[in-house]
């Protein structure tokens, strides 16, 4: 089977012009700010909650939040915030829309928000890990989770999976599916060290809706 696709580094693109604070956005650092007043859903120091979150820490928390859900309608702030225990942000000057994000690592950040396509009613939550700083650099810091023990918890959770092909027969996301919900799980190998790693998937998107 041909390597997978990297995920394009513009998937965050929207949620990084959500006026949300810095913090909140540790993979957006490169993108200029909006001035809006910002409004928070939990009082607790962001730098203090995720000082010693991992990679790993996070997945499990993502992964308890999607065991949960019956539907995205369940996607609201203050659920977001009870089921993974992240300090979740609204956004201002978009109704509905919020999330929550972090530096991992010196290379790497999450980002997890919740969102509504225009003209769409659903909620669509899409959980990123980004690159913040070499731009090569290998996802070993964060696959301890890697796209096997994913796709193992997700189909013990009921999910059905298949696979989507692009160009020249590469995957380009796995899907995992359940009655009234759905995940596209876009992958890439560990890092070009060696063929082992390459072939070693880790999970870089995750998007339900």
């Amino acid at each position: 089977m041909p390597p997978p696709r990297s995920t394009s580094p513009n998937a965050i693109t929207a949620w990084c012009l959500l006026p949300l604070s810095g913090l909140a956005l540790a993979a957006c650092a490169h993108v200029s700010p909006g001035k809006n007043e910002r409004t928070s859903i939990k009082e607790e120091s962001m730098t203090t909650v995720n000082a010693t979150l991992s990679g790993d820490e996070v997945s499990r928390r993502v992964l308890k939040l999607i065991e949960g859900l019956k539907s995205s309608d369940q996607l609201t702030p203050e659920y977001v915030a009870e089921q993974t225990g992240l300090p979740v942000e609204r956004a201002t000057g978009r109704s509905g829309a919020f999330g929550a994000g972090a530096q991992l690592t010196p290379d790497w950040a999450y980002n997890l928000y919740v969102s509504k396509a225009p003209g769409d009613d659903r909620n669509k939550l899409i959980f990123d890990f980004s690159r913040t700083g070499e731009g090569h650099a290998p996802m070993t810091a964060i696959c301890g989770m890697d796209y096997k023990q994913y796709a193992d918890a997700l189909k013990g959770m009921g999910f059905e999976d298949s696979v989507t092909y692009g160009e020249h027969g590469r995957v380009d996301h796995y899907v995992f599916q359940r009655p009234s919900l759905s995940l596209q799980v876009y992958i890439e190998g560990e890092s070009d060290e060696t063929p082992e790693k390459v072939r070693h998937h880790c999970v870089k998107m995750i998007t339900v809706e």
